[in-house]
């Protein structure tokens, strides 16, 4: 019997820590299966998305990830990475679309809504592993090795649309260069401010 207890306190413990953090983590999860299996809502998703400012707004949620890793807030820091999915359709649907960015989301939603398959499931599995070591790094505090995580993964998604977005893709790829960029010199800024309060 005190077994057991101790099992149930051991649960609600964990439960009450990580609420926060399993919470996001299942919205974001639900988020992505809703845009696989609804094209409604995918139509939807992406008709907004086509406004460019929901682009570009993704650093203030890269920033704010490695932030709240860095001050080892679990909960906030999934939630950098909900509103980094949620934050598609925080604008408009626009009025005129861009020919090469309205090209390259039609592959992207193509692809979302494609049949899974092993090759899907493996860029999934590499996605989720590098936004969980790039928080690991920062929850390390290790800003070094953060940037270097944070190069690859901005890396492997230009490579990722190229493949998938053609020529389309190419155009875009100051938006993935614009979110390293702004991130890394937020890292750098941090790391000089952290060193003189030291």
């Amino acid at each position: 019997m005190d077994e057991i207890n101790t099992n149930a306190n051991k649960m609600y413990t964990f439960l009450r820590k990580y609420s926060g953090l399993l919470l996001f983590a299942f919205l974001s999860v639900f988020l992505w299966v809703l845009l696989m299996t609804n094209t409604g809502f995918a139509n939807w998703y992406f008709s907004r998305h086509a406004n460019v400012l929901s682009w570009l707004i993704r650093p203030v949620f890269m920033i704010g990830f490695c932030y709240f890793a860095l001050k080892r807030n679990a909960t906030l820091a999934a939630a950098m990475i909900f509103l980094t999915l949620l934050s598609s359709v925080f604008f408009q649907a626009p009025d005129v679309v861009n020919p090469t960015v309205e090209e390259f989301l039609a592959k992207e939603k193509e692809w979302i809504l494609g049949p899974l398959s092993v090759m899907k499931l493996t860029e999934f599995g590499a996605l989720i592993a590098g936004i969980f070591l790039l928080g690991y790094a920062f929850w390390k505090r290790s800003l070094k090795w953060g940037i270097i995580l944070l190069f690859i993964i901005i890396s492997l998604k230009i490579l990722w649309s190229v493949i998938y977005g053609g020529e389309s893709a190419i155009s875009l790829v100051y938006v993935a260069v614009f979110t390293g960029i702004v991130t890394m010199i937020w890292i750098i800024l941090y790391r000089r401010r952290s060193l003189k309060k030291e």
